[in-house]
């Protein structure tokens, strides 16, 4: 597109007639190269969200002595609502049916919602009380 764009200006310069009409079709295919771009940008941004970051978080969270690493996640930017790639669960739900309180814990800090649901429609507190760990659920309530 920046070649056509390119040509099209240069081009003119031998049509003075169409001049003015090349012109505007150069502005339009340089104009529509940014816009291609920034869409790519955001796109990108978004991939890197997900699967660098989101994915690792929920995993980390549903398994134990991973609280450096939930910390580490969370500080590059990873989201504390994050759902896995599969959408089954968000982090604050695999924390909370494998009894990590303190990843629970750092999670509800950072402004985890426990009112998310998973995949079965439960949150947080119907995943830990189904895993007989009142504790966090009576936490996440308190956190409300």
């Amino acid at each position: 597109m920046l070649l056509l764009g390119v040509g099209l200006i240069v081009w003119s310069r031998y049509q003075p007639k169409r001049a003015t009409l090349f012109r505007s079709f150069s502005a339009f295919a340089i104009s529509g190269l940014l816009v291609v771009g920034l869409v790519l940008y955001v796109l990108g941004r978004h991939i890197h969200q997900q699967y660098d970051l989101n994915e690792p978080l929920v995993t980390a969270c549903g398994e134990h002595e991973q609280l450096t690493e939930v910390e580490r996640l969370l500080s590059r930017g990873a989201s504390p609502d994050a759902y896995g790639i599969d959408y089954k669960e968000t982090a604050l739900i695999a924390a909370a049916r494998t009894g990590n309180q303190d990843v629970v814990d750092l999670l509800l800090k950072r402004g985890a919602d426990p009112d998310l649901m998973d995949s079965d429609g439960k949150t947080a507190i119907e995943r830990a009380k189904d895993t007989k760990h009142d504790e966090i659920a009576t936490d996440i309530e308190q956190s409300r």
